[in-house]
């Protein structure tokens, strides 16, 4: 799980330069975020993790959620 998270951050990372244009990026922000965005299905994927990792894998995925948002926030901001 840990390395789908970094993936999905250095995906949006690498993505983030290439956005140009609003219906662009809110395509994008869907792949990512959005109800079957990566982000989410890996979100999903806590039900399956043993109890005693849960809260190390919680925070990871929440430092990986501030991380999705920053980068999105910064492309929102360069639009």
């Amino acid at each position: 799980m840990q390395e789908e998270l970094k993936a999905i951050i250095d995906g949006v990372r690498k993505k983030a330069p290439e956005i140009l244009k609003r219906a662009d990026f809110e395509a994008y922000k869907a792949t990512v975020q959005g109800p079957r965005g990566s982000l989410t299905e890996v979100m999903k994927g806590m039900a399956k993790v043993p109890k005693e990792q849960k809260p190390a894998m919680g925070k990871l995925i929440n430092e990986a959620k501030t991380a999705v948002s920053a980068e999105l926030t910064k492309v929102l901001e360069r639009i």
